[in-house]
């Protein structure tokens, strides 16, 4: 009988996480050359399943970002294929999620900070 935690092992073994903090850590130095807003938006042409972002997301906010959000383009209602990571310091959560959620119009993130707290919204509820 499979665990859960054999099933999320299984899930994860097809990805290398050190090689996608590598890729995502490239597009962060390439974007620092030429930062638009208070936070870092990358973009992976990778679908990544949850447990794998999240293991992402926790090692750069071990690294010191102080949020890090995460989602799909098929969370978002769009064609499958792309990850989005969004990585913040210089504001509060509710001063980044309320201007980053003004920038564009998505469904659904994972938000996740460094207490460990996280947080699911559905932006498009009060609609």
């Amino acid at each position: 009988m499979i665990s859960p935690t054999e099933y999320n092992i299984m899930k994860t073994d097809r990805f290398d996480i050190n090689h996608l903090t590598t890729d995502i850590d490239i597009k962060i130095i390439e974007e620092a050359n030429n930062p638009q807003y208070p936070w870092l938006e990358i973009i992976l042409e990778k679908d990544l399943p949850y447990i794998v972002r999240e293991e992402i997301a926790k090692q750069y906010l071990t690294a010191g970002w102080n949020f890090v959000v995460h989602q799909t383009s098929e969370e978002n209602g769009e064609r499958a294929g792309l990850t989005s990571f969004v990585f913040c310091t210089d504001a509060t959560y509710q001063e980044f999620f309320t201007a980053y959620r003004k920038s564009i119009e998505n469904k659904k993130w994972y938000v996740v900070n460094r207490s460990g707290i996280y947080i699911l919204e559905n932006i498009n509820e009060n609609k």
